[in-house]
């Protein structure tokens, strides 16, 4: 008996369009459909990333808190000051998140007058 034989189905993406290479134009609108869906990728990672970071901004967070003890205000409003006290301590609390402090110094050069020099009034 002879193994019967798989046809595999032909992408077009792999092979060149016959029809395309002998008409310039189906070759441009398809090289411009092409960019066309890159940009289009483009713009949606983008927006993806937008709404991620809104998503998980601290008003957002405090929204749908605030949103759930509306809805449950038996169940949840019992647990809102904790729910509170977590969304600022993730935030930082009083220092803030991760920022660094500055703190004014004087310049060294600086000289400082003494009690006797007489060089403050009095």
């Amino acid at each position: 008996m002879s193994e019967p034989t798989v046809s595999t189905p032909i992408d077009a993406a792999d092979e060149p369009d016959a029809a395309a290479a002998g008409h310039p134009g189906l070759a441009a609108e398809r090289d411009r459909l092409a960019r066309t869906l890159r940009e289009t990728r483009l713009q949606l990672a983008m927006t993806q990333a937008r709404l991620s970071a809104l998503e998980q901004s601290a008003t957002m967070e405090l929204g749908r808190t605030l949103v759930r003890v509306a809805r449950r205000p038996w169940s949840r409003g019992v647990q809102l000051p904790a729910d509170l006290v977590r969304l600022w301590r993730e935030r930082g609390g009083l220092t803030g998140p991760e920022r660094p402090r500055s703190r004014w110094r004087p310049p060294s050069s600086a000289t400082w007058p003494t009690a006797g020099s007489g060089s403050c009034p009095r």
